[in-house]
């Protein structure tokens, strides 16, 4: 390692040494005898040099700067105190007196790969709520103002196979910094504003997610790559993210987090010996009543070779990407094909740097590697950008030198090279200790082993010219994927020039919007399966089927914009579809009336007929009633399906739906969604959150409503009172005030 730290100063040095080419000066005037203009007479003439010299010839540096590079020394994982607690949590203590700091991390072996297809970023969502949604002794923003006080770091985050938690303290405030981390950790709050702000930031994610040419690219590599349905290649959008809930959040935590399968790693300036009994004492109390295995599942990668094209109009910049699909890290080829890589296009003195090194104008970036790997085949990439009127002949190039680099083994010295970059890059990104442990107990937690980095090392040190090669002829021009994201009228030639059809990326996002109905017989049937436990769950089917009216007193807040204003709400409906909704506002009262074919609404303004946007908001809140709802499957205009996991959706009508997120041990509804309309054609995703769960007359009612526009608050109200069949008349419903 130290002599990998010495390399870089020494080459910056040679480099600055070395001989540069003197600039070509201009020649001296010359005198030259012209012929005579009259015999005797002669004539001087001076002729100026010409000022313009030829073109230097391109320079060929040695990329060796002279120097010769010894074996790369090898480096090995540190072995600390590791031991396991009573509740099967493994931890990894490794003292480091060098700086007076600490960094801890847990690793929990599920990760992007494990979410439901049809809640595609659950994980990610989790952990960002375990992060910031408090725990049960400080509130949210209360737990960042301890961390900050104590001065630690902590943070959540997600990669396809692994959910982490880590924190970084001055090793002066590790008691504190353990404490916090264990209620994190072991007593989450899940704060609904906090999750709300997470999955608020994710939407925003999605509608601006094409704004940079090389997230496209890399997104679209990955989808076309590994396929758009398989977690590693699908795209997280707004349906999604609605799918996702508090309840699901809470549920993926406890059944997910565990502490039978995790690892606990600890590094910097501490005695272990008394660390690890404060470690025993603390931690050994977590416990995971619900948590299950979830093993990675089983993907087949069903790459599109070829041309794909994204034409960004507004793009200054072209990115391309090239690559195939890779092999994994348990295959023998796996060294092989991350040398090729680096031979190709890593770093100064690769293929791709040497053939751009003439093509300035270009303003060309290169680099290339193999990603991932570790469970599932990995992924030859060579990432570029350019020009974007260079486009077209930079990736005439690029494929032009991978069938000069199948052609034929590289040459001995720059396989070394090549693989010292490699190293080169390994021991840099795994140099802090805290980086190696962690990246050795994940090895060991997804099953490649603890020693994976040292075996890799072996590995690279040990290829030939010809195991190099080998891996470099599956790089077949049927087997390349190429995605290109740039301006096509900015373009130097049309792609079509390079021999491929151009496979045209589609960058459009789709709107929330409800799904269209399942109707094969196993969704209708678990949709059914769901409504009849929730009939259940409410009373009985007996007892819903009897309502004939309902009264219900609610008190609360709205919410317009920052700003909140006390609220009084009561409803009153007489079956099938008639609806009166009476709100005691600081302004004033406001009355609303509909029955299915007339409504009108009465401000301290004055009274009026409901619009067409008003009239949509009433049938809504008709067809969500959670009494009305548990009927749907007897009711003759609606629809029920499953949409997968604990969600169905009730379609009423061409256009209206709820979704209906169940919660999975109480069968009662914890969250509904439905898309509505407000001024000026918007759409707005309305959600209600319901709990507290009560029974009125025999049947059961949520007794607290939290109400969601596009994921920000706009009411919560607490249920007061509530009553069925209490004579409730249409002539009192219609009276006008």
């Amino acid at each position: 390692m130290k002599a990998l730290l010495l390399l870089l100063p020494l080459a910056l040095t040679a480099w600055a040494q070395q001989t540069r080419p003197a600039k070509p000066k201009a020649s001296p005037p010359r005198t030259e005898a012209a012929p005579s203009a009259t015999p005797g007479s002669k004539v001087i003439v001076i002729r100026r040099g010409s000022t313009r010299t030829a073109p230097p010839k391109p320079a060929v540096f040695d990329y060796s700067f002279g120097l010769s590079f010894p074996p790369f020394p090898t480096f090995s994982v540190p072995r600390g105190d590791r031991f396991k607690l009573p509740n099967g949590l493994t931890v990894h203590l490794q003292e480091n007196r060098r700086l007076p700091a600490v960094r801890g991390i847990l690793l929990v072996p599920t990760g992007s790969v494990n979410d439901p297809p049809e809640k595609a970023g659950l994980a990610y969502v989790t952990a960002l709520s375990l992060r910031s949604g408090g725990t049960g002794a400080l509130p949210g923003q209360r737990l960042d103002e301890a961390l900050d006080l104590a001065g630690v770091s902590l943070s959540a985050e997600v990669s396809q196979l692994i959910s982490s938690l880590s924190f970084a303290a001055p090793s002066e405030s590790l008691a504190r910094a353990l404490s916090l981390f264990h209620d994190v950790l072991t007593q989450p709050a899940f704060e609904d504003d906090a999750f709300d702000a997470i999955r608020g930031g994710l939407r925003d994610r999605v509608g601006s997610r094409n704004y940079d040419p090389d997230l496209i690219a890399a997104r679209e590599f990955s989808s076309a790559l590994y396929g758009a349905s398989s977690p590693l290649g699908w795209r997280v959008e707004y349906e999604h993210l609605d799918n996702i809930g508090r309840e699901d959040v809470v549920n993926f935590y406890q059944t997910r987090y565990a502490p039978s399968s995790s690892v606990l790693v600890i590094e910097g300036d501490f005695d272990a010996a008394q660390l690890k009994s404060t470690i025993t004492s603390q931690f050994s109390d977590w416990a995971a009543p619900r948590a299950q295995s979830h093993p990675y599942p089983k993907l087949n990668p069903s790459p599109v070779p070829g041309l794909h094209f994204a034409d960004k109009r507004d793009a200054r910049r072209s990115a391309v990407l090239v690559g195939l699909l890779g092999p994994q890290a348990s295959e023998p080829t796996f060294a092989a094909s991350l040398a090729a890589a680096f031979l190709f296009g890593g770093g100064p003195g690769s293929r791709l740097h040497k053939a751009l090194s003439s093509k300035q104008q270009w303003e060309a970036q290169i680099a290339a590697n193999l990603v991932g790997g570790d469970v599932y085949p990995a992924s030859v990439q060579i990432k570029l950008g350019c020009r974007p009127s260079f486009t077209t002949e930079l990736l005439q190039l690029v494929l032009a030198e991978i069938e000069s680099f199948r052609a034929a083994p590289p040459l001995e010295t720059d396989l070394n090279d090549a693989i010292a970059r490699a190293q080169a890059e390994i021991a840099l990104q795994y140099q802090p200790v805290a980086a190696l442990l962690a990246e050795s107990e994940r090895t060991a937690l997804i099953g490649l082993g603890a020693d994976r980095l040292l075996a890799l090392q072996r590995q690279l040190t040990s290829l030939t010219p010809a195991d190099v090669h080998r891996a470099a002829q599956g790089w077949t021009p049927d087997a390349l994927l190429m995605v290109v994201v740039g301006s096509s009228t900015l373009f130097d030639s049309p792609l079509t020039s390079v021999g491929r059809p151009v496979l045209p990326i589609d960058l459009s996002i789709p709107s929330p919007k409800p799904v269209t109905p399942r109707t094969d017989p196993e969704s209708i049937s678990r949709g059914q399966d769901w409504l009849k436990r929730m009939q259940q769950a409410m009373g009985g089917l007996d007892k819903l089927q009897s309502v004939k009216d309902w009264l219900s007193v609610a008190e609360g807040s709205v919410w317009m914009g920052p700003t909140s204003m006390k609220i009084k709400e009561t409803n009153k409906w007489l079956a099938p579809h008639t609806l009166r909704q009476e709100q005691d506002l600081p302004y004033g009262r406001s009355v609303l009336f509909y029955n299915g074919e007339v409504g009108w609404i009465a401000r301290p303004t004055g009274l009026a007929q409901m619009s067409a946007p008003m009239i949509r908001q009433a049938e809504d809140e008709l067809l969500q009633l959670p009494f009305t709802l548990a009927l749907s499957n007897l009711t003759q205009d609606r629809t029920v399906c499953s949409l997968g996991a604990n969600i169905i959706q009730i379609t009423s009508g061409p256009d209206k739906a709820v979704r209906v997120y169940f919660d999975e041990q109480t069968a009662l509804p914890a969250r509904l969604t439905y898309l509505s309309e407000a001024t000026g054609n918007r759409s707005v995703m309305v959600e209600h959150a319901l709990s507290n769960w009560r029974e009125f007359d025999g049947i059961r009612m949520p007794t607290r409503i939290i109400v969601k526009h596009n994921g920000r608050k706009f009411t919560d109200l607490t249920i007061q009172s509530t009553r069925f069949n209490s004579g409730i008349s249409a002539l009192d419903l219609g009276r006008r005030p």
